[in-house]
């Protein structure tokens, strides 16, 4: 019966008209994937099919490519830039960093298959600490269930990221990587996890506990729909607890900037992307102690929100393009990480190079003192990125896409380099890494050395490319460093 079924004679107008039929299909499926893909949901459930269909043979790619080597692959880079470079460089007198404090260093270990968190000694290019928590551990605590991620899956021990570690006093790390805000000891062991899901900065808030970016779900604004991305301010306590929240929609609707929510030509579910929270510790011309700086990257938007009174106090928009970060400097300045990017027709892309760009208040006026140097170091992560001016009036910049950090002076001349290029040829991204001062870094390391923890050992035959001339330490260096009152 299977045999006639298969050999029966079809006329030739019915394939016709099943190809027909077929071909009408695919520009449907094509035109309603389109649609969705570029932001228009007035097609519900049929765009969201059709724009499933499409990526398949993209995530049937990514599934090969991670099945022959391994979940690291979705976190290297996707474009060798640094041919022959490797772990921590020098660049010019290397008596200029005695001074030099040390790196918080977020990334991920090829090598190791998996993601790690280093305290390194600039000035002696070593490795002074190390923590590797249990992300298996962390994930069977976490209880969150939301429609923006799978914390197991996404988390899993070889493809999380630590992202923006925060170093606290007593040698602990309070961290996320779209996860509950997650706080280690200085040995690596969880101490706590709250049951929401945070993502981008962690800062310190001046009064106690850490001021950072979250997701409200349930939302609770009207007119959007469950995978919607309500950016929330959120200040957690030292254990952990939710001191304080506010929805940054919610808060921006009520002073009147609905348009930044909803005033795009299609509904998007991140019409905002908060990437950063900065706490003014001080009353100046400009703002009060208590105000917060808020970075909204999908409007290229800095805000200026009271929390005191829920009120949006000031807001520009550009000349700064997709940014990342934003500091207060002083009085009347404040410093943003420009990405510059681009979102074209065929794709994101960085419009020549990122700057760090500095608003004056008192001038109303923009600058870039930065962009030689980073223009001749062709610095330009299309996504993430950050930047610090340092007290000498040098900046820390990571390129977070790239893999790779920087350290400049104030005449723009490189005094050293980081790539986190692994023992099989290939770079890894960074995650957030921060500068920390030497006096912060030398009281940690004293903190350290009553901690009970020494570092974990490189595993044996290891080819991993730390920063050049590392070198693993035990306890007793701490301790004899305490005892001195002094660091490296």
């Amino acid at each position: 019966m299977i045999e006639r079924w298969m050999f029966k004679t079809v006329e030739v107008w019915a394939v016709g008209l099943l190809c027909v039929a077929g071909f009408l299909a695919i520009i449907l499926v094509s035109a309603l994937a389109r649609e969705h893909a570029e932001g228009n949901r007035r097609f519900g459930p049929a765009g969201e099919a059709a724009h499933f269909l499409s990526m398949v043979p993209e995530t049937i790619a990514s599934l090969g490519a991670q099945a022959i080597g391994g979940q690291k692959v979705v976190l290297a880079v996707t474009e060798e830039r640094f041919e022959g470079e490797s772990g921590l460089a020098v660049h010019g007198d290397p008596d200029a960093l005695r001074a030099e404090g040390y790196l918080l260093l977020s990334r991920y270990d090829g090598d190791r298959h998996r993601s790690l968190v280093e305290l390194v000694d600039l000035a002696g290019g070593r490795i002074v600490h190390r923590w590797e928590p249990d992300f298996a551990a962390q994930n069977e605590r976490s209880e969150v269930v939301s429609s923006l991620t799978v914390v197991p899956r996404d988390n899993a021990p070889n493809r999380a990221r630590m992202f923006h570690p925060l170093l606290t006093p007593d040698g602990g790390l309070v961290f996320q990587n779209m996860t509950p805000l997650t706080r280690v000891d200085s040995c690596g062991r969880l101490d706590w996890l709250t049951q929401k899901l945070f993502h981008h900065s962690i800062e310190p808030h001046p009064e106690g506990g850490y001021l950072a970016s979250a997701f409200l779900e349930p939302q609770t604004i009207e007119g959007v729909g469950r995978r919607f991305k309500e950016d929330a301010i959120v200040h957690v306590s030292d254990g952990g607890e939710i001191l304080f929240e506010r929805s940054v929609p919610a808060l921006l609707i009520a002073n009147g900037h609905a348009h930044l929510v909803f005033g795009q030509d299609f509904y998007s579910d991140d019409p905002l992307h908060l990437n950063d929270v900065q706490y003014a510790p001080f009353d100046g011309p400009h703002w009060k102690k208590g105000d917060l700086f808020l970075s909204l990257r999908n409007v290229s938007a800095i805000v200026q929100y009271r929390p005191s009174t829920d009120e949006v106090v000031w807001m520009k928009q550009g000349p700064w393009v997709n940014q990342h970060d934003v500091d207060i400097l002083d009085a009347h300045r404040i410093a943003i990480f420009n990405n510059n990017r681009f979102n074209g027709r065929h794709g994101a892309y960085v419009d020549g190079v990122n700057t760090v760009m500095v608003y004056d208040f008192a001038t109303d006026s923009v600058s870039e003192p930065y962009r030689g140097a980073m223009e001749r170091l062709d610095i330009r992560t299309i996504s993430e990125g950050r930047s610090e001016i340092l007290s000498d009036g040098g900046v820390f910049i990571e390129e977070s896409n790239y893999g790779r950090a920087v350290r400049l002076a104030a005449d723009g001349s490189l005094l050293w380099s980081f790539v986190n290029r692994a023992g099989d040829g290939r770079v890894y991204l960074l995650s957030w890494s921060r500068y920390i001062p030497k006096e912060t870094g030398r009281a940690v390391l004293r903190a350290l050395s009553e901690g009970g923890c020494a570092i974990p050992p490189e595993p044996a035959g290891s080819a991993s490319r730390s920063p050049e001339a590392v070198q693993s330490r035990d306890l007793s260096v701490y301790k004899g460093l305490a005892a001195a009152g002094a660091a490296p």
